[in-house]
C-alpha cells in the first residue's frame, strides 16, 4: 500500500465497504461522515475479522513467505501479526463509535457490551499467561486491546443494570497485580479509573462505591510500591510542576519492549485518580456535601494516623496528600474545601516530624498557585520563614528537612501564582527572607576564620536568587514604590555587593549573575525617599552594616571597590576618601544596579537623571552619582555601538538626544553642564543627530517656548514656569529670577547655533533641506525665535550669491546687501516647497476618495487615479511618477 493520505482513504473505503467520500483535501489528517449504516458495517467487520480463524492463519501465512523469500525464521515483529492487526481494528472501532453522537439501536449498544466484556476476558487471560522472552511486546498490544475495549464498554452501557455490571467489573480489575506488567499497565489503570467515574457520574447511586474503590486504590500496596520504585528510579522530578511529566507510552522496538518510566508509570495514575476524585465529588456535591464530608474525613483519618517509622505507610500517606491536594486545587472555594484540606495538612505537619512534612509543603503551594486563597498563601510564607530564617541548631534540627521542598515550592509559585498583587507580596517577602538570610551569613563571615563556613553561607544565600528573578519576572516594574519597598530593595542590592552576587566573574553560579539581572529589570530606584541628612543615619543603621562590625580594613576594601568601578581621577579619590563605608556600599549598589539595569536593555539609561535630580544626595554622594552617570554613558554609547543600526535603534538615540536637550535647560547648573557632555560624547559618536529631522525641531520648538517665558515674568508675583513640548514626556523648569531666564535662553540658543553650524558644515544639503521645512511647516504670523534661527543659518549657509563670490572683499563691502546676498534664493525655495507641498497634499486627498469608492478593486483604481492626474497635471508628470 502506498504511503499517501489517498491510498490509506482509498483502501479504508475498500475495507469497511463504505461509499462516501472523506471530508477535506490534500492534507494528512483527512476526516469521514459516517451514518449509522456505515457504523453497524464497521462493527461487524470487526468482529467477524478479530473472531474468526482469519488473523492467525494471516500470521502463519507471512511466517511461511518470510521463510521462504530467506529472511530467517520468524516476522520482524515482537508481536505477531495477529496481535499487531488485532489492536489496530478494535483501537479504530474505538475511536469511530465513542465519538458517535447518533441514535443506535439498543441492540448495538448491548452486542457492543458483549462483545467488549469478551475482549477484557480474554485479555486479562493473556497478561496473566504471558511469560516468554518477548511478552512486554504482546503485552503491551493486550494492554492497547483492554483499554480501548474499556471506554467502548463504559460507553455502550446505557441501562442500570449495564452499567452496575459495567462498575463491578472495572473495579475488580483496578488492583490486579499483574507481574513485571505493573509498569505497563498503568494506562490501563487510568482508563479504568476514568470509566468508574464516568459512571459513577452518570449514575449517582454509585458514588459511594466510587469513592469505596478510589480509597481501597489509594490504601493498597500496588500504588504505595509504585510509588516507591519510581523513586528509587530517579526519574522522580524534584520540582513541582502544573501537571506531571508527559506520560504516554513510549514505544521502542530496538531492543526488547516497550519501555514506559516508573515514573511516568505512577505519574500517569496519580494525576488520574486525583482527577475522578475531584469530578466524582464534585457530581456528589449536587444533592448535598455530606458524602464529600465523609470522604475527605476518612482521608483526614487515614493521615493523622500514619505511622512515621512506617516507610510504607509514608508512601501511601504522601500518595493521599497529592490526591487531596488535586482536589483542593481543582474545587477552589467551592464547598470550603481549601479551608478543610489546609487544616488537615496543618495539623499533620510537623506532628511528628517527617518526610511527609516535604509533600505537605508542596501541595500547599499547589493549592495557594491554583487558588490564590490568602490564608494559604499566609502559611507558606510561614513555612519559608519557619525553613529559612531560623538559624540555631535547634530550629535547624526541627524545620531542616523542608528547606529543599520549601525551595521547590517558591519556585512551582514563581512560574504559576496568578494573582499579580499576591506576587508582589510573595517577592517582597523572600526578599526579606533574603535579607534574614545575608545577616546570618553576614555573622557567620564575621564570626568563623574558616572560609568554607563562610562561602557555604553565601552558597546558601544564592539559592534564593533564581526564585526571586522568577517572581520578578511575573510582576510589573516598581515605579513609584512607598519607602517601605525602597528600603527593602537597598538591603538586597546590599547583600549582593557585600556577597558578590552581583559580580559577572566570580565563584558563583553563572545562573545566580542572570537572576540578580533580571532583579535589577524589574528593581525600584535607590533613592533617599528624602531622607536628606538622615540618609547617612538609615544606612549605618543597617543590621549588617553596623559600625560595630566594621573594621578598618573592610573601610578601605570598599572604597577601594568604588574606585576600581569608576574612571579614577584625583578629584574622585579626594572624594571617596570622605566617604563612610555605608556610603560606599551605597553607592556601588546603585552603580551596580543601574549596569545590570542598563545591560538588559539601553532604554534605561535616562532613568540616571532622576539619581542626580533626588534632592535628598548632597554633597559628596551627588559628585560620586555624577561620576556614575559618566561611567553608566559610556557603557550606553559602547552598547549603542555594538547594536546593528535599524531604525528601533535610530529612534531610540533621537529620543535620548531630546532628552539631553531638556537636560541642559534643567534648573541646576551641573545637571545642566552634565547634559551638555553628554550631548558631545552622543554626537560625537553618531553625527547624523546633528541633522536629525527629530532632535532639530525640538530644539528650535523648545528654544521659542522658553523665549515665551521671558514675557511671562509677573513681577508681583515670582514663580516658577513649567516648560512642556506637544508628544514629549520631558519639561523644564525655568527659573523664578528674571536674570537667571535670560541666561537661560541665551545660552540655549547660542548651543543650538553651534549644534547647527556644526550640521551645516558637516552635511549642509540635508540640514538645509530640514530647516526649510521648519519654517514652511510652523503655522505662525507672530514672531517665533525657531524660525528666526533657522532662517538665520539657512541665509549664512547661502552667503553671496554667485555673481560676488569672487569679487573682492573691498568692492564686495562697497555693494549694497540686496546686490551680494543669496536671500532671493530661500525666498524662492520657500515658496517652490510650499506651492509642491499643496499640490502633493491635495494629489493625495483625491487620490484617496477616490480609490475608496470600490473596496474590492484598491490597487487597480488607485493606478488609475494616478493616471488621471498625470492627465490633469501634465506639468508634474514627473514628479507624480517619482511618487508613484
Amino acid at each position: 500500500m502506498k504511503g499517501t493520505a489517498e491510498c490509506r482513504a482509498k483502501a479504508f473505503r475498500e475495507i469497511c465497504g463504505l461509499e462516501g467520500e472523506p471530508e477535506g483535501g490534500g492534507g494528512e489528517e483527512i476526516s469521514f461522515t459516517f451514518d449509522t449504516g456505515d457504523i453497524i458495517k464497521l462493527k461487524n467487520m470487526v468482529l467477524r475479522v478479530t473472531g474468526s480463524q482469519q488473523l492467525k492463519h494471516l500470521t502463519s501465512t507471512a511466517e511461511g513467505l518470510h521463510e521462504g523469500a530467506g529472511q530467517g525464521a520468524g516476522l520482524p515483529y515482537r508481536s505477531s501479526l495477529s496481535q499487531v492487526l488485532h489492536c489496530s481494528l478494535v483501537t479504530l472501532l474505538r475511536d469511530i463509535v465513542t465519538s458517535c453522537t447518533l441514535p443506535l439501536d439498543p441492540g448495538f449498544y448491548h452486542q457492543l457490551v458483549k462483545v467488549c466484556e469478551l475482549e477484557m476476558e480474554g485479555g486479562v487471560r493473556e497478561l496473566g499467561s504471558s511469560a516468554s522472552a518477548s511478552s512486554n511486546e504482546r503485552a503491551f498490544h493486550v494492554i492497547c486491546i483492554l483499554s480501548a475495549a474499556t471506554d467502548m464498554l463504559v460507553w455502550a452501557s446505557r441501562n442500570d443494570t449495564e452499567i452496575d455490571s459495567t462498575f463491578h467489573r472495572l473495579s475488580s480489575l483496578l488492583t490486579v497485580h499483574t507481574s513485571r506488567f505493573n509498569v505497563l499497565v498503568s494506562p490501563l489503570r487510568a482508563t479504568i479509573l476514568e470509566g468508574i467515574s464516568s459512571l459513577a457520574v452518570r449514575s449517582q447511586t454509585l458514588i459511594p462505591a466510587a469513592l469505596n474503590t478510589y480509597k481501597d486504590l489509594l490504601y493498597s500496596s500496588l500504588l504505595a510500591r509504585m510509588y516507591s520504585d519510581a523513586v528509587a528510579s530517579g526519574n522522580m522530578e524534584s520540582v513541582l510542576t502544573a501537571r506531571p511529566t508527559s506520560f504516554q507510552m513510549l514505544t521502542s522496538y530496538r531492543l526488547t519492549s516497550v519501555h514506559v518510566s516508573r515514573a511516568d508509570a505512577f505519574a500517569c495514575v496519580q494525576w488520574t485518580l486525583g482527577q475522578v476524585v475531584y469530578s466524582t465529588l464534585q457530581a456528589a456535591c449536587e444533592g448535598g456535601r455530606e458524602v464529600m464530608d465523609g470522604f475527605l474525613a476518612s482521608l483526614g483519618n487515614k493521615l493523622y494516623t500514619t505511622d512515621a517509622n512506617d516507610n510504607f505507610a509514608l508512601r501511601t500517606a504522601e500518595c493521599i496528600v497529592m490526591v487531596l491536594g488535586h482536589v483542593a486545587s481543582h474545587m477552589g472555594s467551592k464547598f470550603n474545601v481549601v479551608a478543610t484540606v489546609t487544616g488537615m495538612f496543618g495539623q499533620r505537619l510537623f506532628h511528628p516530624t517527617s518526610s511527609l512534612d516535604g509533600k505537605l509543603v508542596g501541595e500547599l503551594a499547589r493549592i495557594a498557585a491554583h487558588t490564590a486563597d490568602p490564608e494559604t498563601m499566609e502559611e507558606v510564607v510561614r513555612l519559608m520563614s519557619l525553613s529559612l530564617g531560623e538559624s540555631s541548631p535547634n530550629k535547624e534540627k526541627k524545620y531542616g528537612h523542608i528547606y529543599q521542598p520549601m525551595m521547590d515550592s517558591l519556585t512551582f509559585l514563581a512560574r504559576y501564582l496568578g494573582d499579580g498583587e499576591q506576587r508582589r507580596e510573595l517577592l517582597l517577602k523572600t526578599l526579606q527572607q533574603f535579607i534574614q538570610q545575608g545577616i546570618m551569613a553576614k555573622k557567620a563571615s564575621d564570626s568563623t576564620q574558616s572560609t568554607h563556613k563562610a562561602t557555604s553561607s553565601s552558597f546558601s544565600l544564592g539559592l534564593l536568587l533564581p526564585i526571586i528573578a522568577g517572581l520578578a519576572e511575573r510582576v510589573e516594574p516598581f515605579t513609584d514604590p512607598p519607602k517601605k519597598v525602597i528600603v527593602i530593595f537597598r538591603d538586597f542590592w546590599l547583600y549582593c555587593v557585600v556577597m558578590g552576587f552581583s559580580e559577572s566573574a566570580g565563584v558563583f553560579p553563572a545562573g545566580w549573575y542572570r537572576s540578580v539581572q533580571a532583579v535589577a529589570r524589574k528593581s525600584p530606584l535607590l533613592l533617599s525617599m528624602g531622607a536628606g541628612q538622615f540618609l547617612d543615619k538609615e544606612l549605618e543603621l543597617n543590621r549588617p552594616l553596623r559600625i560595630e562590625s566594621i573594621g578598618q580594613g573592610d573601610v578601605q576594601e570598599a572604597r577601594q571597590s568604588l574606585l576600581d568601578g569608576l574612571d579614577r581621577s584625583l578629584e574622585l579619590d579626594r572624594l571617596v576618601v570622605r566617604l563612610s563605608f555605608s556610603q560606599c556600599l551605597y553607592l556601588i549598589s546603585i552603580h551596580r544596579l543601574e549596569t545590570l539595569r542598563l545591560e538588559t536593555s539601553t532604554k534605561n539609561f535616562p532613568l540616571v537623571f532622576n539619581y542626580l535630580e533626588d534632592k535628598g544626595l548632597q554633597g559628596e554622594l551627588w559628585v560620586a552619582i555624577e561620576k556614575i552617570a559618566h561611567k553608566l554613558f559610556d557603557q550606553y554609547i559602547e552598547q549603542m555601538q555594538a547594536k546593528t543600526a535599524t531604525e528601533e535603534s535610530a529612534a531610540e538615540l533621537e529620543s535620548l538626544t531630546e532628552l539631553l536637550v531638556f537636560k541642559f535647560n534643567h534648573i541646576r547648573g551641573r545637571i545642566k553642564q552634565l547634559a551638555d557632555k553628554f550631548i558631545s560624547k552622543v554626537v560625537d559618536k553618531f553625527s547624523h543627530l546633528l541633522w536629525s529631522r527629530r532632535v532639530v525641531y525640538t530644539m528650535l520648538d523648545l528654544l521659542h517656548q522658553l523665549s515665551l517665558s521671558l514675557h511671562t515674568m509677573d513681577p508681583d508675583r515670582r514663580r516658577s514656569l513649567v516648560v512642556t513640548l506637544p508628544d514629549l514626556p520631558h519639561s523644564v523648569t525655568v527659573p523664578e529670577n528674571a536674570t537667571k531666564r535670560e541666561k537661560t535662553v541665551s545660552y540655549f540658543a547660542q548651543r543650538v547655533e553651534q549644534i547647527l553650524e556644526l550640521a551645516m558644515r558637516w552635511s549642509p544639503r540635508e540640514t538645509t533641506s530640514i530647516l526649510l521645512e521648519y519654517v514652511r511647516s510652523v503655522a505662525s504670523s507672530a514672531h517665533h525665535s525657531g524660525v528666526s534661527l533657522a532662517t538665520a543659518q539657512i541665509n549664512n549657509y547661502f552667503d553671496l550669491n554667485p555673481h560676488n563670490k569672487h569679487v573682492p572683499p573691498v568692492v564686495s563691502e562697497s555693494r549694497p546687501s540686496c546686490v551680494k546676498d543669496h536671500l532671493s534664493l530661500l525666498s524662492s525655495s520657500l515658496h517652490r516647497r510650499t506651492h509642491h507641498s499643496g499640490e502633493v497634499a491635495g494629489m493625495m486627498t483625491a487620490a484617496s476618495i477616490m480609490a475608496g469608492v470600490s473596496p474590492g478593486n484598491e490597487g487597480r483604481e488607485k493606478q488609475e487615479t494616478w493616471l488621471n492626474l498625470q492627465l490633469y497635471l501634465p506639468r508634474n508628470s514627473e514628479m507624480l511618477s517619482g511618487m508613484v
